[in-house]
């Protein structure tokens, strides 16, 4: 191993390891970083190319491990059986761990606060990973691509970043209570079937939940933004409760499969092609809101053959014409 030690008055302050080599496996799959070394350095397993799965095993002196540290080179996959971490672990640099396969549980030291950007991009976690408890962010891309069946978010958690689970082999997600805003795109493209959403959430971004395996929405009383394609393309979504509910983005329940649907009396704005193309066979709105989608040229409900029950509260009657521009509207 290659490692650079920092001195101050002759005393040795910080010691970084700077690579490993295939020559440092021991017993054949086995690497124990010495006792000391208080940084990982980035790249430092990058040119490990080893045809067994291995177990690395991490001092407590060890405090930061830098980005891409973990990363190998030439589309290699690092293979890990298991991984030890230091019990004094404070910080995880960009894409320190991406691309690689974990055998076994992933088990984060407790003190870690972030997951940073593309740290777990693209990995394989066959066992899954348990996340700290004192854990505050988890940062854009954070879990991008990896194959990753299920994760527990503890409540510590404020904030996920933008795409941090995009594209992953997401099922089942427990989100955390304290969650106010779910970032765009977060979990966009997974194969999530179903997700409580926390009474402190407050807004769901862009493309949030876009083209997931989603079936039932339930909106906590604290939600007033829906944004942009929020749940668009998730095909086997067919029920909406909106709660409380305010504002609902372009396109933010397109190509879904609601049936039944209920705008609640808060909801003030509705945009472009909101729920377009579904399977709506029944749609309850206030006499205002009925104004403001039939007047506003706003193809919300286009391309809803089905839709035949239209009720709208506050009002004797629906005009025959409205309701035909209503179902069947063809300006964009």
């Amino acid at each position: 191993m290659i490692v650079e030690r920092l001195k101050k008055n002759n005393k040795v302050i910080s010691s970084k390891l700077i690579l490993v080599e295939e020559k440092d496996v021991k017993d054949g799959y086995k690497i124990k970083i010495p006792e000391g070394i208080t940084e990982i350095g980035s790249n430092a397993f990058s040119k490990i190319k080893y045809a067994k799965a291995l177990y690395i095993k991490m001092p407590d002196s060890v405090t930061k491990i830098e980005e891409d540290a973990f990363r190998c080179i030439d589309d290699q996959k690092l293979e890990i059986q298991k991984i030890k971490f230091s019990e004094n672990l404070k910080e995880i640099g960009n894409g320190a761990f991406a691309d690689c396969i974990f055998h076994h549980t992933v088990i984060l030291p407790n003190d870690l606060h972030t997951i940073p950007y593309q740290c777990f991009a693209s990995c394989d976690f066959q066992n899954g990973i348990g996340l700290p408890g004192k854990l505050e962010k988890i940062e854009e891309r954070a879990f991008t691509y990896a194959n990753l069946d299920e994760i527990f978010i503890p409540d510590s958690v404020t904030s996920i970043g933008e795409h941090a689970f995009s594209h992953s082999g997401l099922k089942k997600v427990k989100l955390p209570n304290t969650l106010k805003e779910i970032e765009s795109k977060s979990f966009a493209y997974t194969p999530l079937k179903k997700v409580k959403l926390p009474e402190t959430l407050e807004k769901i971004g862009n493309g949030a939940f876009m083209e997931t395996k989603l079936e039932e929405v339930i909106c906590p009383k604290n939600l007033k933004q829906i944004g942009k394609s929020a749940f668009s393309g998730s095909t086997k979504l067919n029920h909406v409760d909106l709660g409380n509910v305010s504002s609902i983005g372009d396109y933010a329940f397109q190509l879904c499969s609601i049936e039944d649907l209920k705008l609640n009396e808060n909801c003030k704005e509705i945009k472009n092609m909101a729920f377009a193309n579904n399977k709506l066979k029944s749609l309850s709105m206030t006499d205002t809101q009925y104004e403001y989608i039939t007047s506003d040229y706003q193809a919300v409900f286009i391309n809803n053959p089905e839709l035949e029950n239209i009720e709208i509260r506050h009002i004797e009657q629906l005009p025959v014409d409205k309701a035909r521009q209503l179902q069947f509207k063809k300006e964009i």
